[in-house]
């Protein structure tokens, strides 16, 4: 039942020079995607077909809002995702999702908790996570900056990558890393971070799939729920490659990049899901997991428009923010956080910036996540 995928030319992200090149380029790779997936066996005719449709309904959704039809475009991303919602691998609460716990939750690959593996994957499956968020101030923050804005204070949202417009998002990273990537590397003295434990039963869509994954993915199928799993990583595919575009070009108000994320997000909302992980844009994928993981949380007022925060904020825990030059440097045998724990020796324990490859554990940034992941976390208050 092995599937040899070899998608060696599907790397993520992809890099464009000017936002009117989107959509042609978008469509050059899906053809190109289509046409490979076309001449590897083993996948169903089905599949196939499937890949297809939701190549070409994507394109249509990018027309339909550029049409001012945005209702449609993203009826058009909500009839792709609703067809996901059973898959364990794409929608999972926070402590059973693969984009955080790896494979470690029995519901995502019970084939392969056997007697070797079972107790280290049980381990990681009930070790604590924690998600680290970021602000840039050269004044010390305090708790109370590091939430959403108020829903009172709308003016300032910003137009991100998965954020609704108007609505409050919160990103988060799985490392300080991850975390100053996404703030564009600012200078290390004005870079504030905290750690999050968020509520485990939140609802997130896993868009952490890349060519590396889904070609281990593919040369592992043992039972018939993996065979599927690998046809709805496959089919799922084209919402990351649209979703994984960087464009140069600079000071522009409207970014088509942002379309099919933001969609994205409002077809979840519509879907009972609550947020989306996804690989940091600013890394190659194949050294983004787990270090360059991201998630998006929708903070939705729920017509309480009255209110100034998310209705479930006090079921954040958050630490105080603190400066990396902050950090007490621990005992480097030993690692407390999860991916420090997990990752620090394992073929995914390194990353690439500048064109460079780093043992994550080697960087200060895992010194940092050791501190922030011991310092005590606190309900936010307000």
């Amino acid at each position: 039942m092995n599937i040899d995928l070899q998608l060696n030319d599907f790397s993520l992200p992809m890099y464009i020079k000017r936002d009117n090149e989107y959509y042609c380029n978008l469509k050059g790779y899906f053809e190109r995607y289509l046409k490979h997936i076309e001449r590897v066996s083993g996948i169903s005719k089905e599949c196939k077909e499937r890949i297809e449709n939701n190549c070409e309904v994507i394109l249509q959704s990018i027309l339909q809002y550029y049409d001012a039809n945005i209702i449609k475009a993203e009826q058009c991303i909500e009839k792709i995702l609703e067809r996901y919602l059973d898959s364990a691998f794409l929608v999972a609460s926070i402590n059973d999702n693969y984009a955080f716990k790896g494979l470690s939750p029995k519901k995502i690959r019970p084939s392969i908790c056997n007697e070797s593996h079972c107790s280290l994957y049980e381990e990681m499956t009930n070790k604590e996570f924690y998600f680290f968020r970021s602000r840039i101030s050269v004044e010390r923050l305090e708790r109370k900056d590091m939430l959403h804005i108020p829903f009172d204070n709308r003016g300032c949202i910003s137009t991100q990558r998965f954020s609704i417009p108007g609505t409050p998002c919160l990103y988060f990273s799985t490392t300080t890393l991850g975390t100053w990537l996404e703030m564009g590397m600012p200078d290390i003295n004005v870079f504030q971070a905290a750690a999050y434990e968020l509520p485990k039963e939140l609802k997130v869509l896993n868009l952490c799939l890349q060519q590396f994954f889904l070609d281990g993915s593919s040369s592992l199928i043992s039972t018939e729920q993996e065979y599927k799993n690998i046809h709805d990583f496959l089919e799922i595919f084209p919402l990351v490659i649209a979703s994984s575009y960087r464009i140069g070009e600079c000071n522009r108000v409207f970014k088509s990049e942002y379309v099919i994320p933001q969609l994205i997000m409002q077809a979840a909302r519509c879907l009972g899901i609550d947020g989306v992980a996804y690989l940091t844009k600013r890394m190659c994928d194949s050294y983004s997991y787990p270090h360059g993981v991201n998630l998006a949380l929708m903070m939705p007022c729920n017509g309480k428009v009255e209110e100034k925060y998310w209705e479930r904020a006090s079921e954040i825990k958050l630490t105080s923010p603190y400066f990396i030059t902050d950090i007490q440097k621990k005992n480097e045998s030993i690692y407390n956080s999860f991916i420090n724990k997990y990752y620090g020796n394992h073929i995914q324990g390194k990353i690439q910036i500048f064109n460079n490859t780093f043992k994550y554990t080697e960087l200060n940034f895992s010194d940092f996540d050791e501190f922030l992941w011991m310092e005590a976390k606190e309900p936010f208050t307000g």
